[in-house]
């Protein structure tokens, strides 16, 4: 990783260049949040508290839409600038550029909901979206390179109440990817987090490591070529870092492909209610990114090296 002092030195850039302009759209943005919220509150108070609560529902409705339309028209025209595109723009991609160099950060796009169904394990979901798109060659221990993507995921379930309405939960949020490795194993191999196997499930493989256990289940067609895969020094190395990163992460290897998900959250949104450049923020934003990078090598090492 990265000497701490060059990203100290990154941040003290980045804010000299960008925190007053970001000030001022993020306190927009504030705003605009805390009039929805205000209004909310209203609407609900004037409802339950008034015998003609729905007629004034309908009258601050109204209020309200027009109050956005005020809002939202001062951004209007060419000179339209967005704090969430800014800072990504301005700010997450040098982070991203530095953890991960030569890589290629497109915040409007993501991974395809095709690719998202090869990476997760028995995963069910109805609404399904994707942004914050990283490509790269990521460079190995061996001088060989493998070529990456990577992009956040929000993947919802929806649900019904007794009285038929619609609501939906998070099944999955956080970043979501794809490798192409430098050879094929032929089989598919799934490490998911502890419990996600049944101990019923044939393909079930026992490995030798009661820690690791503790963290993962294995799936595999060939439980032999999954052995293989997870030596015990991988399985420690998995296991450290799992710790360091302090956030969950599932793989699972298909012939040529290793597909990755890490329980990250959203990552790369700003803040609204705290200063739009905070230290510990980005350290960490680079810090998870840099340690995601260190799990993909990782795997795509243990690949490239096995004989099949």
């Amino acid at each position: 990783m990265e000497n701490k002092d060059s990203i100290v030195q990154l941040y003290k850039k980045l804010y000299s260049e960008n925190f007053t302009e970001l000030e001022v759209l993020r306190k927009k943005e504030k705003m605009k949040v805390l009039i929805a919220i205000t209004m909310i509150i209203t609407l609900i108070a004037i409802v339950f508290f008034y015998k003609w609560g729905f007629i004034f529902l309908w009258l601050g409705v109204i209020v309200f839409i027009i109050t956005f339309a005020i809002i939202n028209s001062k951004n209007r025209g060419k000179n339209k600038v967005d704090y969430t595109s800014v800072f990504k723009e301005k700010i997450v991609a040098p982070i991203i550029q530095k953890a991960i160099p030569n890589s290629l950060y497109k915040p409007n796009e993501g991974i395809s909901k095709e690719i998202y169904n090869k990476i997760v394990y028995k995963e069910w979901y109805d609404r399904y979206r994707s942004e914050d798109l990283i490509k790269a060659s990521v460079l190995l221990k061996n001088g060989k390179e493998v070529n990456m993507q990577i992009a956040e995921v929000l993947t919802e379930r929806e649900t019904k109440d007794k009285d038929g309405d619609t609501s939906y939960v998070t099944v999955f949020s956080g970043m979501a990817g794809v490798v192409e490795m430098t050879k094929t194993i032929k089989t598919s191999v799934f490490i998911v987090k502890n419990g996600s196997v049944s101990k019923f499930n044939k393909k079930k493989v026992k490995l030798d490591s009661s820690s690791f256990e503790a963290l993962f289940d294995v799936e595999a067609d060939d439980s032999i070529m999954a052995m293989r895969i997870l030596t015990a020094d991988i399985m420690e190395k998995l296991e450290y870092l799992y710790a360091k990163l302090k956030i969950k992460f599932e793989f699972s290897i298909v012939n040529d492909k290793l597909y990755i998900k890490f329980h990250t959250g959203g990552m790369y949104e700003p803040s609204i209610f705290n200063k739009s450049l905070e230290l510990q923020k980005l350290q960490k934003l680079y810090n998870t990114t840099t340690l995601i990078t260190d799990v993909i090598k990782e795997m795509a090492m243990v690949i490239d090296e096995i004989h099949v």
